[in-house]
């Protein structure tokens, strides 16, 4: 085998191994997106958890602090200055120790959202060119890529989910230390608003709608592959030419 061709059989290998990493990041991804940017869900949070309540947030008031978060998170670096009216007056909702958290969070929720994008572009691009590449090869690839994705992402899952089940506080706790390089997330329910509207509940909520979004995306996919591998199989079953017949032989 020449060079060219051992060099064109390495990269494809080697794309598609990505592309089978980068469909699990493009669903988490795109889940969390969809579960920050829920307006939906974090009312509801904010009623199920108390957070309103431990605000004293009227149902106005959890609108806004709901759509101000939103617009936050996909709009430019900035400070989360929520004011409210209070006895005649605007009193800011959070404070500085909070804001300054929150611009982490922003960060994040960015970083989060920008894979998410590069990753899905990344599958475009991997599917248009090995379509082109491959041609009539493409299709029971396709199918390998999308099972084994799936496999990649249930056992992700899975273990996400245990270590979540068994003690969510201390994988929530190792997730802060792992993703903000200080101590501004350390706050207090006595005097910060921020945990108040949004404990450890909500969280654990919120974690537990990625992971089920997440699970049932990647059982649909792998139950396309598997699918597109049966059919890829019937088609070339059907294709194989039929056995001529034996002549019959007779006995004397």
């Amino acid at each position: 085998m020449s060079w060219p061709a051992t060099l064109g059989r390495l990269a494809l290998r080697i794309g598609t191994a990505l592309c089978v990493v980068a469909i699990p990041i493009a669903l988490v991804c795109a889940n969390v997106r969809l579960v920050t940017l829920d307006r939906s869900f974090y009312l509801a949070g904010f009623a199920r958890y108390g957070g309103a309540a431990a605000v004293g947030l009227s149902a106005d008031e959890q609108r806004t602090v709901a759509d101000t978060f939103i617009a936050y998170f996909l709009g430019p670096p900035g400070r989360l200055d929520v004011q409210l009216a209070r006895e005649g007056t605007l009193r800011p909702l959070f404070n500085e120790r909070e804001i300054q958290h929150m611009a982490d969070v922003q960060a994040l929720m960015q970083l989060v959202f920008g894979l998410g994008t590069w990753a899905l572009g990344y599958i475009v691009v991997w599917v248009l060119a090995s379509a082109v590449v491959l041609r009539g090869g493409f299709r029971p690839l396709l199918a390998r890529v999308l099972v084994a994705s799936a496999v990649l992402t249930l056992a992700a899952m899975v273990m996400v989910g245990a270590l979540a089940l068994v003690d969510f506080d201390a994988l929530f706790l190792r997730f802060h230390f792992l993703a903000f390089d200080n101590d501004l997330w350390q706050l207090d329910p006595a005097r910060d608003n921020l945990i108040r509207l949004f404990p450890a509940g909500f969280w654990f909520e919120a974690a537990l709608r990625v992971l089920v979004l997440t699970v049932v995306e990647a059982l649909a996919l792998g139950s396309a592959g598997v699918l597109g591998w049966w059919l890829t199989r019937e088609r070339r079953r059907a294709a194989r030419p039929t056995p001529a017949p034996r002549p019959a032989t007779t006995q004397s």
